[in-house]
């Protein structure tokens, strides 16, 4: 028999792990609640696909997973280098554009500032990845994914991703 992993918390509407065990580097536990990652499920309850209208109806639960303060101290550190080197090579890309293209507007400076753009907020998820996976621990990304709980709810039907219509 399973015991009970999940509690519910009135006040936050949000499941709150009852397990401790850190579910990013399966070595340390969780001390407190602040130190655990939150991210949202998702469950589809209704769908309507007619020819000029959709519509999509679903179900959001904050759901907790156990994280170490080390894991946590981690993934904040991971990030904020992943944002800065993401915004460095964003920099990088415009500066690029406009040393190979000089002087010229219109369309390129469009694509310039889409490629800068796109940099920015491409490339920092995977600096994260990267950064948590040399020090031994899985991403903000991947931690989710292998929770026991969140692995069961997913086989009931619910999904990480929102539904979109």
């Amino acid at each position: 028999m399973q015991t009970q992993l999940y509690t519910f918390n009135e006040k936050r509407k949000r499941l709150d792990p009852t397990y401790t065990l850190c579910q990013f580097c399966l070595k340390d536990f969780s001390t407190e609640m602040s130190d655990n990652h939150f991210t949202n499920i998702y469950n589809e309850k209704d769908r309507t696909n007619i020819v000029v209208y959709r519509s999509v109806k679903f179900q959001k639960l904050m759901i907790g997973i156990p994280r170490c303060k080390n894991c946590k101290k981690i993934h904040h550190n991971s990030a904020i280098y992943g944002w800065l080197i993401g915004f460095v090579l964003a920099v990088g890309v415009v500066l690029l554009a406009n040393y190979f293209f000089k002087y010229q507007f219109g369309y390129l400076m469009f694509f310039s500032i889409v490629g800068f753009i796109a940099t920015f907020l491409l490339t920092p998820p995977i600096f994260v990845t990267i950064f948590s996976a040399r020090q031994g621990i899985f991403s903000i990304m991947d931690g989710p994914e292998r929770d026991p709980q969140i692995q069961e709810l997913l086989h009931q039907g619910w999904t990480l991703n929102p539904p979109s219509a």
